[in-house]
């Protein structure tokens, strides 16, 4: 069931979180900063479920977007929380400023979740679970930066290794009883849509929270305090829009075209920012600006991914226009 597990897994990053906290050296940080990873990774994905679980269909889409609305409220806060931290006190209490709110969740969870049985029980597929985890591992690793002198192991190789664990990753896939990822959900066609806006969405909104922080502090030259001014606009985005997003299909339940305009929403809005960047004397009101549109669109991108469902061709025409 999903509450003992969401209970593991925050149990995992507060843990991880301390771990940081103290630790010594960058080496004793990247351990621990996996083992808090490995617990946010597992909320980040059992918050989504547990929604779908322990709710009605109905309640669902309205529910989606408060999470997301959460998500962008809490990223909103974090770059300001941050930069006042790391110039004022100490990096390390990023870290431990997790443990009362961690805390806090974990008693709610504890008290108050409802719990429900597992729907079904089988086998898990560790093989499976390794493979995917070295795939992805190596196709990170194959697009770091080549230094000048000749790398311990060249990012082609990793590239190299990374697919080859793609191709052996799928044939493992086609033959055990109970596969991480069953392949036959890809030949519905509402499903392999979802996944693929997931993906899209998925990578544009980390890449647009990862390089505009370090475009402002490095490219620009701005403290890590000022900085979050500037990414404010960017949480504002995902925040209005995961709610906005809820309630229009939770109103209309037009999927496709939410999605549809959400896609041109935020090609249009990463075309321009592209634009902005290139220009050392670019304005940064204007950069954040773009980062509006570019989070709302990418914000309404991922919640119809994340709702949409496979659909028999028996099940009406509503669910096929939908």
């Amino acid at each position: 069931g999903s509450k003992p597990m969401l209970l593991v897994a925050l149990a995992l990053f507060l843990f991880g979180s301390v771990l940081c906290g103290i630790s010594r050296d960058m080496t004793e940080l990247i351990l621990a900063r996996g083992l808090q990873g490995a617990g946010g990774g597992g909320l980040l994905t059992l918050a989504m479920m547990s929604v779908m679980r322990a709710f009605p269909e109905a309640a669902r889409p309205r529910l989606q977007g408060l999470l997301g609305a959460t998500y962008g409220l809490s990223t909103m806060a974090g770059p300001l929380v941050g930069g006042f931290l790391v110039e004022h006190l100490s990096w390390r209490w990023a870290f431990f400023i997790n443990l009362p709110l961690g805390v806090l969740a974990l008693t709610l969870l504890a008290l108050k979740f409802p719990h429900r049985p597992p729907t079904q029980r089988g086998r898990l597929d560790h093989l499976g679970a390794a493979l995917l985890g070295a795939t992805l591992v190596s196709l990170l690793l194959s697009t770091q930066r080549e230094a000048a002198a000749a790398p311990v192991v060249p990012a082609s190789l990793y590239a190299a290794v990374g697919l080859g664990l793609v191709v052996l990753f799928v044939w493992v896939q086609a033959r055990v009883a109970n596969p991480l990822l069953p392949l036959s959900l890809f030949s519905q066609r509402a499903f392999s849509a979802a996944t693929l806006m997931s993906a899209g969405s998925g990578l544009m909104l980390f890449t647009a929270v990862v390089f505009m922080p370090q475009y402002y502090q490095l490219g620009r030259g701005l403290s890590p305090a000022d900085s979050g001014w500037y990414l404010m606009p960017l949480m504002a985005g995902i925040t209005v829009a995961s709610m906005g997003c809820g309630r229009v299909l939770a109103a209309t339940g037009r999927v496709r075209s939410t999605a549809i305009a959400a896609c041109a929403l935020a090609a249009t809005a990463f075309a321009v920012l592209g634009f902005v960047v290139r220009d050392p004397g670019a304005s940064l009101t204007i950069a954040s600006a773009c980062l509006v549109s570019l989070l709302a669109g990418g914000a309404a991108w991922a919640l119809p991914a994340r709702l949409t469902r496979p659909t028999r061709r028996t099940a009406g025409a509503d669910s096929d226009r939908r």
